[in-house]
């Protein structure tokens, strides 16, 4: 069986209709949640998973169910097909009875296969099904790898490309300490602070970092001081959030003071709580 050129065209319509209305479903969906993840992200995992949802919605049952009717018309006109040859043969008195009871033996056998399995549509489609199955596994494992991989990718990039803050606004949305402390690890803090991130970054960094800092000491200390340094006291977001954060992060270093040699105290944690006693009774 041959699929016409029309309705070949009218299904790719379709499941490109469904994709675009997927993807702007998607994106109504993030313009009504807050702005924590970046919009490059979302677009990037949002793209993946349009694709794999209108793949798996439309373009696989559609070829599903294609292919079952092409096999179903092919599995009538074969039995038609041998239904009259047999006829014909059986009106020919050239026959012997012994070939003609052979005859009745196929057609017998080709209309028990068809009440027994369904026939050839059958068969093939009990193949098919499967091969179905693997795709959607497949299409559903590549969701989860691209979204998994998207927030560090994308960050790398942003490192390579010198945009520093869009990568750390990155690292600080997905809320994950590890990765956050990777990217301070890949930026240095002058390159960082040459010019003053954005109020949003900053008081985000002191609320990522300010936790165990006996670990990587030397790396939270720099940003902290750097950050601490750079907040603009006009700014009344950070003036509702600076006076908590501080008392947060001066109570963190006096939980850490016994864990940390006195010569590294003094070169990294005197002058930080410091700073963050400065800036909280400003």
């Amino acid at each position: 069986a041959v699929v016409s050129t029309q309705s070949t065209g009218e299904g790719r319509t379709s499941i490109k209709a469904a994709y675009e209305k997927e993807l702007l479903r998607s994106f109504q969906n993030k313009s009504a949640l807050n702005n924590s993840v970046p919009v490059e992200q979302y677009a990037c995992a949002e793209l993946i998973n349009s694709y794999r949802k209108s793949m798996e919605d439309q373009l696989l049952p559609a070829m599903r169910d294609m292919y079952g009717n092409h096999c179903q018309k092919l599995d009538q006109a074969l039995k038609k097909w041998v239904h009259e040859y047999t006829q014909r043969l059986h009106d020919s008195s050239q026959l012997s009875p012994a070939v003609q009871n052979k005859l009745d033996q196929i057609q017998n056998r080709i209309a028990r296969i068809s009440e027994e399995g369904g026939g050839l549509a059958t068969i093939h489609q009990q193949r098919l099904d499967p091969a179905v199955q693997r795709v959607t596994s497949k299409l559903r494992n590549f969701e989860v790898q691209g979204s998994v991989a998207t927030s560090e990718d994308l960050i790398n990039v942003a490192i390579e490309q010198k945009r520093f803050h869009t990568a750390m606004e990155m690292a600080l949305n997905a809320k994950d300490l590890d990765l956050v402390l990777e990217t301070c690890r890949q930026i240095p803090v002058e390159d960082m602070f040459r010019d003053p991130p954005s109020q949003l970054i900053l008081l985000s960094i002191f609320a990522h970092l300010q936790a165990d800092l006996h670990v990587d000491l030397e790396l939270k200390s720099s940003y902290l001081i750097e950050a601490i340094q750079a907040v603009d006291m006009t700014d009344q977001t950070v003036r509702h959030h600076k006076g908590q954060l501080m008392q947060t992060l001066i109570e963190n270093i006096d939980t850490s003071q016994p864990r940390v040699p006195r010569d590294m105290y003094n070169l990294y944690l005197k002058n930080l709580r410091w700073s963050a006693s400065m800036l909280m009774n400003a």
